[in-house]
Order: C-alpha cells, then sequence, then structure tokens
C-alpha cells in the first residue's frame, strides 16, 4: 500500500514537471513570437516616420523656392508697376502744364478778342449775315441743319437773335421748329439741330430767315442732292450729337 502511494506520488509529481515545462516552454515561445512581431512593427514605425520626415525635408525645400521665385516675381512687378507709376505721373504733370499753358493762351485771346469787338463796335458793328449753311441727310428720314451767323451790334455787347427756317417746294410750304428758338449772338453763333421730313413731302428750296434787333436778313437755299457718304451711320443712334465745328466755305450748301 505504501509503495502504490510513493508510486502515485512521483507519478504526479512527473508529471506536474512535465506540465511546467510545456508551460515555460509556451510561455517563452510566446515572448519570442511578441518579440518578433514587436520588432516588425516597430520597424514599420520607424520606416514610415523616417519617410516621413525625408518626405517633409524636401516639401519645405520645394516650398522655399517656389516662396523665393514668387518673392523674385513680385519684386519684379512692384517696380514695373512703380516704373509705370512715375511714368503716369510724369504724364500728368506734362498734361497740368500743357493746360495752364492753354488757358494762359485762351485768356490772351479772350482779351484780344474783346479788345478786336470794341473797335469793330466803335467802327459801327458788323451787319448780320449768314456765314455758312448746311443740311446733311441721317438715317430714319432726319435732316440736320447747320447755319453759322455773324453779327457785332453797334453796342458792343449780346442781341438776341431769332431764327426760322422753311422748306418749299412748287406748291406748299413746310416750317420747321427750331431748338433753341433763339440765339445770343455777339460775333458768330451757331444754330445747330435736327428734324424729321414730313412724310410725302419733297422740298425744292429751304429758307433761313433771322430776325436780330433792328436787323433782318433771308436766305434762299437750293434742296440740292449732294454727294453720297460712305461711312454714313445706319441707325440715328449712331449719327451722335450735332457737329458743332464751325462749317468751312466750301461746305455752304445743303446735302440730301
Amino acid at each position: 500500500m505504501t509503495k502504490r502511494s510513493s508510486y502515485s506520488h512521483v507519478a504526479q509529481t512527473g508529471a506536474v514537471g512535465q506540465i511546467l515545462v510545456l508551460f515555460l516552454a509556451a510561455l517563452l515561445f510566446a515572448s519570442v513570437v511578441v518579440a518578433v512581431v514587436g520588432y516588425k512593427v516597430g520597424y514599420r514605425q520607424g520606416v514610415h516616420t523616417a519617410s516621413t520626415a525625408e518626405s517633409g525635408e524636401e516639401f519645405s525645400a520645394a516650398d522655399a523656392t517656389a516662396l523665393h521665385a514668387e518673392n523674385a516675381r513680385l519684386k519684379e512687378e512692384t517696380a514695373k508697376i512703380s516704373q509705370e507709376r512715375d511714368i503716369s505721373i510724369g504724364n500728368l504733370e506734362q498734361l497740368r502744364q500743357d493746360y495752364e499753358e492753354l488757358q494762359t493762351t485762351n485768356l490772351q485771346l479772350t482779351q484780344v478778342n474783346d479788345l478786336l469787338k470794341s473797335s469793330v463796335a466803335e467802327q459801327g458793328g458788323v451787319a448780320l449775315k449768314v456765314l455758312g449753311a448746311q443740311i446733311e441727310a441721317l438715317p430714319e428720314n432726319t435732316f440736320e441743319y447747320r447755319f453759322d451767323v455773324a453779327m457785332l451790334d453797334v453796342s458792343g455787347k449780346s442781341v438776341r437773335m431769332t431764327p426760322k427756317l422753311t422748306l418749299l417746294n412748287a406748291t406748299s410750304m413746310v416750317e420747321i421748329p427750331l431748338e433753341p428758338s433763339s440765339y445770343q449772338i455777339d460775333g458768330v453763333a451757331n444754330i445747330r439741330g435736327r428734324f424729321i421730313m414730313p412724310e410725302g413731302f419733297t422740298p425744292r428750296q429751304m429758307k433761313l430767315e433771322l430776325i436780330a434787333g433792328e436787323q433782318e436778313v433771308q436766305q434762299l437755299y437750293n434742296w440740292q442732292v449732294g454727294k453720297v457718304i460712305s461711312d454714313a451711320p445706319s441707325s440715328l443712334a449712331e449719327a451722335g450729337k450735332t457737329d458743332k465745328r464751325p462749317i468751312a466755305t466750301s461746305d455752304t450748301k445743303s446735302k440730301n
């Protein structure tokens, strides 16, 4: 009985030892596996970190190069803008000087003009007369009238002048309303305006009547077909405003 118990105890002790050995072996194996896995993970993280660091260094270098190029471009643009500004300032200064010279010249011409007017008025003035007359056809059956009239009253002061324009043919006449209806004349007055030709009316002549102070003038013109204007506007809107330029002597005629 005692021998069996001792044998059984020894057998149990051997089994426990084997279990402990197996447990230690398993623990060692697990430690090795954990170490290997940890090494691999750490290596990969290290490689990734190093790669990220290298990429960051490359990005910083590229960014610095781009900033340098942008800075150079901005400096160049700033220099160009400064140069253009200096040129503009120089041009403005030249324009200011030219404007001041023009004002001075205009004042001098005004003085001379006033002196001549005063001298002419003392000698009896200038009688009322038409310097130039012109009619130009525009689109949409519209016509532009232009008359340059001269008069200098003996008093040396401006006088109110009233013009009247009438279109004539063999059987009838049409009076054209003028706007403005009167002008102040003190040397030369430019009568300008437009009218629409009455439908079905074909003029043969036009008559201009002028009344200023105690003077009255009537001028009769034939309604002529003028030369074709190659660059004539296609619509009344394209015709712009009335022509304010003085009428040349060669243009003193009606055009249709």
